[in-house]
C-alpha cells in the first residue's frame, strides 16, 4: 500500500473528530468512511463523459493522487489495526482485572478509567501511536551476493 502514515493518521484523526459521541462507535465511523469509498467504485468507473459541448473527465490515480480503491484499502487497514489494537486493550483490561497488583495494568486502568464502558480512546490512542511514518528502509541482501567468498559450505548463488 502506498499511502503515507500521515494521510492514514489523518484519516484516523478525520474519523475520530466525526464519531458520534456513543461508547464505541470509532470501528462503526471508519466503517462507514470505508464503505462511502467503496460505493464510489461498486458500479465501475467513467473515464470521460461528454455531451451540449460540456464535457467530464474523471482523474485516476497518479502522483499525489489517490484511487478509490487505495482510499478504501486505507480504511480497511485502519479498521484492522482497530480491530487488533482492541483485542490488545481488552488484553491489558482483563490482566488489571485478573492481577490487581500488576503495575502495567494498574497503569492502564488509571489512564483509560472508563474503559469498560467505552474503549475507543484508549484504541484510539494505541492507534495514534503505531501511525508513525517511516523515514527510510534498507534491504539487506548481502547473505544472498558472493556466497563463495563469505566462507563456509555455502550452495552457489548463481
Amino acid at each position: 500500500m502506498d499511502i503515507d502514515a500521515r494521510t492514514l493518521a489523518c484519516w484516523s484523526e478525520n474519523a475520530w473528530d466525526d464519531a458520534p459521541a456513543s461508547a464505541s462507535s470509532l470501528r462503526d465511523q471508519l466503517r462507514l468512511m470505508e464503505r462511502g469509498a467503496a460505493s464510489l467504485f461498486a458500479a465501475g468507473s467513467i473515464s470521460s463523459v461528454s455531451k451540449n459541448s460540456a464535457s467530464q473527465s474523471y482523474a485516476g490515480s497518479g502522483f499525489g493522487r489517490f484511487s478509490v480503491a487505495q482510499i478504501q484499502q486505507g480504511f480497511r487497514m485502519l479498521i484492522e489495526m482497530y480491530d487488533a489494537e482492541l483485542w490488545e486493550t481488552k488484553c491489558l483490561y482483563n490482566m488489571a482485572q485478573k492481577y490487581p497488583t500488576n503495575q502495567c495494568g494498574i497503569n492502564f486502568v488509571l489512564a483509560y478509567p472508563d474503559y469498560a464502558n467505552d474503549p475507543d480512546q484508549a484504541v484510539y490512542d494505541r492507534m495514534t501511536r503505531r501511525l508513525v511514518p517511516v523515514e527510510s528502509y534498507e534491504v539487506d541482501l548481502s547473505d544472498l551476493r558472493l556466497q563463495p567468498t563469505l566462507g563456509g559450505p555455502y550452495p552457489y548463488t548463481w
